[in-house]
């Protein structure tokens, strides 16, 4: 027998035997404490584990991967509300529950469970195997990608510097400062991020370049970084991370020997999520600074937040993560105070080109839930989980189906990749797998990136009908 195929039996039995031992000690403790929500959480954690354990040659990057990769804070957000049995969850303590709390937690596990086998099923359905390879040798002048990277760059930076000039007198620190208060400011004094997105384009024709030529220039990484600081600066925590994570994506699908380096990816992951719970911890300090409610100076309220239970309060009880309790609440009255969506928030996200003056007001499921329900609750919009909003829109039907229609999107975009097999479409799926389909667990169709993904579609036609126009004359 040839030796490789040795070796890779040799591994998946391993494999099989640790999932099994590790599997049967979580069952035999869940047994032995008599406890079925415990032993609901095993399951789900048992069937994600499983699933990477299983992955002969793994994509990290791969939709359904990341989903996977994500959900597992379903579990750890279903743990921690067993174990404080919901003491600190405003989410539940502070609204009524027309059935047992404890009797929807299970409930609800159950549903999570189905929902992500449904969705596993309907991607192994459709998902082509196989690596995509991304090629870069398209045909395209860089002279004009750099006037595009030149003029896009100036549009976004002049954005930036307005923004700073005129919300913080021109002082950086004080702009960042008052994070936490952006979306006042911008209410008070119109303001606009429009050219930012410009600039972001521009960061992602530039790293096309640096590809290309194999080589990383100290100009690009500057700019990149100012990038960054225009995506943080909006406030928005996760979308930071993901802009970031997406050029880490990039880089790992357009080199042919990614898979050898997946543990330094999961250790850049890792770090990115550090940055990003710092980055909230940033927020929210620069809200206590703004309110006069921090009891410390500035970098001592800061490290205050450094405690494994102030990170678990933040993480679960105030909905940073899969938003459990709310999905509880979905199951206990959504179609008595609200009624079915049947399909229509699935499409909220075409409302993003719409000017928000004239935009409908209140039809994304989160919004909803938060004026229905949590309207006394300080924060904004409460995301219903991707099953609660299948559950909003066909009830009992769509943890089964409509997560089933869930998995097969995401196949479709992955598949999509092998097709066009380009620099050009990478980018446009680097912002649906990671700013829309990793976050599904927690979010919504609403958080479909569709203005990025419309305003790089422009700029790749525009490039595009350039080299046509070029090879006429």
């Amino acid at each position: 027998m040839n030796n490789g195929v040795v070796m890779q039996n040799y591994k998946v039995n391993v494999r099989t035997w640790v999932f099994t031992l590790l599997c049967g000690t979580v069952f035999l403790a869940s047994l032995i404490l008599q406890d079925i929500t415990f032993f609901l959480l095993a399951i789900l954690f048992s069937v994600l584990i499983g699933y990477l354990f299983f992955q002969r040659d793994i994509n990290l990057f791969e939709p359904f991967t990341l989903f996977t990769l994500y959900y597992f804070t379903v579990p750890l957000a279903g743990l921690h509300l067993h174990v404080s049995n919901f003491r600190d969850t405003v989410f539940v303590q502070q609204v009524g529950f027309s059935n047992d709390p404890k009797y929807l937690l299970n409930l609800a596990l159950i549903y999570l469970v189905i929902g992500y086998i449904f969705t596993l099923i309907g991607y192994k359905t459709f998902a082509k195997r196989g690596r995509p390879q991304v090629i870069l040798n398209d045909d395209v002048s860089h002279r004009f990608i750099w006037l595009i990277i030149i003029g896009f760059s100036v549009l976004g930076t002049v954005n930036f510097i307005f923004n700073i000039y005129t919300y913080a007198g021109g002082n950086i620190f004080v702009y960042f400062s008052n994070l936490s208060v952006r979306y006042l400011e911008f209410q008070e004094i119109e303001g606009t991020t429009l050219g930012y997105l410009f600039a972001y384009s521009a960061a992602y024709l530039w790293f096309y370049i640096v590809l290309k030529n194999k080589r990383f220039s100290m100009p690009f990484v500057l700019f990149l970084f100012l990038t960054i600081l225009m995506k943080a600066s909006s406030g928005r925590v996760f979308q930071t991370l993901v802009y970031t994570a997406s050029f880490f994506v990039i880089y790992y699908l357009t080199n042919i020997d990614y898979s050898r380096r997946n543990l330094t990816y999961l250790l850049i992951g890792g770090l990115t999520g550090l940055a990003g719970i710092s980055l909230y911890f940033f927020r929210i300090t620069s809200s206590m600074m703004y309110s006069n409610m921090a009891p410390m100076g500035w970098s001592e309220t800061f490290l205050s937040f450094i405690d494994w239970e102030v990170i678990l309060n933040s993480a679960v009880d105030k909905g940073n993560i899969p938003n459990i309790a709310v999905f509880m609440k979905i199951i206990d009255s959504w179609q008595s105070d609200i009624g079915f969506l049947y399909g229509e928030s699935l499409f909220s996200w075409a409302f993003q080109v719409i000017p928000s003056s004239i935009r409908p007001i209140g039809y994304q499921p989160s919004v909803m839930i938060k004026e229905m329900w949590y309207s006394h609750i300080r924060g904004g919009a409460l995301p219903p989980t991707g099953i609660g909003e299948m559950y909003a829109n066909f009830g009992i039907f769509g943890p089964f189906l409509g997560m089933f229609f869930f998995g097969a999107f995401c196949a479709f975009i992955y598949n999509m990749l092998f097709k066009f097999n380009n620099y050009w479409y990478l980018t446009i799926y680097t912002q649906i797998s990671l700013g829309f389909i990793m976050i599904y667990p927690k979010g919504e169709f609403d958080n479909f990136p569709f203005v990025m993904v419309l305003i790089l579609l422009l700029v790749f036609m525009l490039i595009k009908f350039s080299r046509v126009i070029s090879r006429k004359i």
